[in-house]
């Protein structure tokens, strides 16, 4: 059965890295870039209910786990078609 995060997708662009939902604190979304402490879902519907989806001013996709990688490589443009980066 495939997992599901949530990547921050202006956080990834930023850090040049994946960066994911961890959990939910009194101010908000809190993220992780260590794949280990981000949250797990087990389906889109799950984590597109998680308060941290719809919040104003994070703005996630949500990824299965095991394509992370892939999909933050072309969030940052270091593996889409064109080439380069930001």
């Amino acid at each position: 059965m495939t997992a599901f995060v949530l990547l921050e997708i202006l956080a990834t662009r930023n850090r040049r890295e994946a960066v994911m939902f961890q959990k939910m604190v009194a101010i908000g979304p809190m993220n992780t870039a260590d794949k280990t402490k981000a949250e797990k879902f087990d389906s889109q519907a799950t984590a597109m209910k998680c308060p941290a989806f719809h919040h104003a001013l994070s703005f996630y996709q949500v990824v299965p786990v095991d394509q992370i990688d892939a999909v933050a490589a072309n969030l940052i443009g270091e593996g889409d078609a064109k080439g380069g980066g930001a």
